[in-house]
């Protein structure tokens, strides 16, 4: 849990305006960002591989369900901090088409435009980046010295 993040804030950037949170953790780190969305038969990956957390190449896809960024520790970074990719593809298997969510990596402007078609928008990416400079404060306070 990041301090200093109200409620009504972390609600708002877990659910719809994530993916405006995500690009400004993107813009101020350069780590690559991540969708999970629902499993396609296009998805170059094995169950296995999907249940495992592994990601799947960019492509424009279904609608993202959530919308982080990979540390480069290999966990993925959101308004809460730190998760275990195969976790989040568990955690979203409810949410998702037939029950089967996948990690993707995302283009900034394919999340962004995505971002700007949703009721969400009223987010802005200006108004997360405050947000993700606290979160990326605290992963360095906290950091085992695996992240850059």
């Amino acid at each position: 849990m990041i301090p200093d993040i109200d409620e009504d804030t972390r609600s708002r950037y877990r659910h719809g305006a994530c993916r405006a949170l995500a690009i400004a953790l993107h813009d101020a780190t350069s780590w690559p960002l991540v969708v999970v969305s629902d499993f396609d038969a296009d998805d170059d990956l094995t169950d296995d591989d999907r249940v495992s957390g592994q990601i799947a190449p960019a492509r424009m896809s279904p609608a993202a369900l959530h919308a982080l960024v990979l540390c480069p520790n290999g966990s993925l970074i959101d308004i809460d901090g730190e998760h275990d990719p195969a976790d989040l593809v568990d955690a979203y298997a409810t949410e998702a088409d037939e029950g089967m969510a996948v990690l993707r990596f995302a283009e900034r402007a394919d999340l962004l435009e995505e971002h700007e078609g949703t009721s969400a928008a009223a987010s802005t990416v200006e108004e997360a980046a405050p947000h993700a400079r606290a979160v990326v404060a605290h992963l360095r306070e906290t950091s085992d010295g695996d992240r850059r």
